[in-house]
């Protein structure tokens, strides 16, 4: 705490992800630095909640499964990658970024579809379902 007082570094809060370290660092901290906070990983409090969600619904739980199995997939190697921007690029004739995506209800199809902020985005669902000329595995790009 000291060397970051030092180069001008204001830390306001302590994040662990390990339970047994953030308990063990809040017990020794705590007394001597009483104007900082002390919390839990968001990320794991998060993960436990949406772990719990999923839980109770099948839709829920098989749309957590794919996606999982789509992140998987896709960070093995960017040739994958590549296929996915491919595929896009032959569903909708334009590649969808992977980052900083919006979420835009599509009535045709009864779920939501990642459009990028760009409206009314319906995929070429004729060419969905040729796989002649597909580069990703079929249950990977059904799921898409």
């Amino acid at each position: 705490m000291l060397e970051t007082n030092n180069e001008g570094i204001n830390i306001k809060a302590f994040i662990s992800d390990s339970v047994e370290e953030y308990t063990a660092a809040r017990k020794q901290l705590r007394k001597e630095y009483l104007n900082k906070v002390f919390l839990p990983c968001m990320a794991h409090q998060m993960n436990l909640v949406f772990g719990d969600i999923f839980k109770e619904s099948v839709h829920y739980k098989r749309t957590s499964t794919e996606a999982v199995r789509i992140v998987s997939y896709f960070h093995k190697s960017p040739y994958f990658t590549g296929n996915l921007r491919d595929e896009q690029t032959r569903i909708y004739n334009k590649t969808v970024a992977l980052k900083y995506i919006s979420a835009k209800f599509n009535e045709h199809r009864s779920n939501v579809i990642r459009t990028n902020g760009i409206p009314n985005v319906i995929p070429n669902n004729t060419l969905k379902k040729n796989n002649n000329e597909r580069k990703l595995p079929d249950d990977i790009a059904d799921i898409i």
